[in-house]
């Protein structure tokens, strides 16, 4: 497994985050789950995090076309962009 560090995350960005080593699993979809949640944003990962910190239900898939958590940064700029730069609304919903 690979060692975080300032350095190496620095480095990571600089090569336009290419060549990072795979440090999750990528395991095939079982046939059955207690809960589907259909979307990766904050949203859905805290409600699967909910879910099995609280009720104990960890069979659980999280269904995201992109990659997770990707809303929630996108909202993240755009809310930085309004409160920081005084951007307004209609240009801060149209950021991608």
């Amino acid at each position: 497994m690979e060692k975080y560090s300032g350095f190496g995350l620095v480095t990571h960005a600089l090569s336009h985050h290419e060549n990072w080593q795979r440090v999750w699993r990528n395991p095939q979809p079982k046939k059955k789950y207690d809960v589907v949640i259909v979307g990766g944003g904050g949203h859905g990962l805290a409600t699967a995090y909910y879910l099995a910190s609280v009720h104990g239900i960890t069979n659980i898939a999280v269904l995201e076309k992109g990659y997770l958590g990707a809303v929630t940064q996108r909202e993240i700029r755009r809310l930085f962009a309004l409160i920081i730069f005084g951007m307004n609304q209609h240009t801060c919903m149209n950021m991608r």
